[in-house]
């Protein structure tokens, strides 16, 4: 458990020099949105705002992975 609190630790702070963060799924599609995905822990959905404006919610398990994406 400490391992995931450094974690997103670690996230927090890479937020701070990054324009925003791309989740890539499991299927290979990829999400770019300014702020990091909540997680809501009742329901395992993330919910973010792509860079459209729209609404995006995503199941936990289709989650490859998720890292910011450094400014230009």
């Amino acid at each position: 458990m400490p391992k995931f609190f450094l974690g997103i630790l670690c996230l927090a702070l890479v937020s701070c020099a990054s324009s925003g963060w791309v989740t890539t799924l499991k299927d290979g599609r990829e999400i770019t949105s300014r702020d990091f995905p909540r997680l809501n822990d009742d329901t395992g959905y993330y919910r973010c705002v792509d860079e459209s404006g729209e609404t995006i919610i995503f199941h936990e398990k289709q989650v490859a992975s998720i890292v910011s994406q450094p400014r230009d």
